[in-house]
């Protein structure tokens, strides 16, 4: 009987600790991060602050089941997520933030960042890597508190979707050349193209920390900076 119920322990737990079926080759590559997730934590105290994060926790992993995602890792104060396609992520991401506006009274009016882009990462032990990881992790770090930030692979994958796409110029550290980004709002779509060049004026965003978090000092780095 023992021996039993160790077996079934060892099958339950095994099911919830299985690598994660990530998508085969190319997909959509999302992270997420909580806007001043240590002040809140100072300014709420450290057991409000983990019921607020729990709550925060639960709307992303809703949406992530609704729209065919997968949750690759939790980071602490976001997640880093895969989809089979970038308007699963972009749909998603626009959920996750209604979602969280809808639920300010339990949320403390918390505030997330989101950045979205498409490649094709090495995948070992469930988790993923290269540099797709890299850029979705920076366009995440340079958006803002509220906002959705998209590469260009993402707002070409989406053309035809009733979403808004704003367009601006970004440096980041470890790209050469500045990278077109677009801010993605629900509503009837008004993209327009971003050409990043010589002349365009862009503005730099800092090293990214293991969090995904955009640091530069002490201070944080100037947001993208909407084309002319």
């Amino acid at each position: 009987m023992q021996n039993t119920t160790l077996t079934t322990r060892t099958r339950l737990w095994a099911s919830f600790h299985l690598p994660r079926r990530l998508p085969n080759g190319q997909m959509a590559i999302m992270f997420t991060d909580i806007e001043g997730s240590v002040a809140m934590t100072r300014r709420l105290g450290d057991a409000h602050a983990h019921e607020v994060l729990r709550r925060h926790n639960a709307i992303v992993r809703a949406e992530l089941a609704a729209h065919g995602g997968i949750e690759v890792k939790h980071t602490g104060d976001g997640f880093l997520a895969a989809f089979p396609s970038a308007s699963a992520a972009v749909r998603c991401a626009l959920a996750i933030q209604t979602g969280l506006d809808a639920a300010v009274d339990e949320t403390e009016g918390i505030r997330v960042r989101i950045g979205i882009n498409v490649g094709t990462p090495v995948v070992e032990r469930g988790d993923i890597f290269g540099l797709a990881v890299q850029t979705a992790a920076r366009l995440c770090a340079a958006g803002e508190a509220g906002g959705i930030l998209v590469s260009r692979i993402v707002r070409d994958l989406i053309a035809g979707c009733d979403v808004r796409l704003e367009p601006a110029c970004a440096t980041m550290k470890g790209f050469e050349a500045p990278m077109p980004v677009y801010a993605v709002s629900s509503g009837q779509n008004c993209e327009a193209n971003a050409s990043c060049s010589s002349t365009t004026p862009t503005r730099s965003i800092g090293a990214i920390n293991k969090r995904g978090s955009t640091l530069l000092g002490n201070r944080r780095s100037p947001r993208p900076q909407p084309l002319a």
